[in-house]
């Protein structure tokens, strides 16, 4: 099940990065 969950970890994280590197806001972290 946790394998399954993992994806969609890593396109949070990602999409968390990039507003991130957007904005320059450390918010997400």
């Amino acid at each position: 099940m946790e394998h399954m969950l993992f994806p969609v970890y890593l396109a949070v994280l990602f999409i968390c990065i990039s507003t991130n590197y957007s904005n320059t806001d450390q918010s997400c972290l």
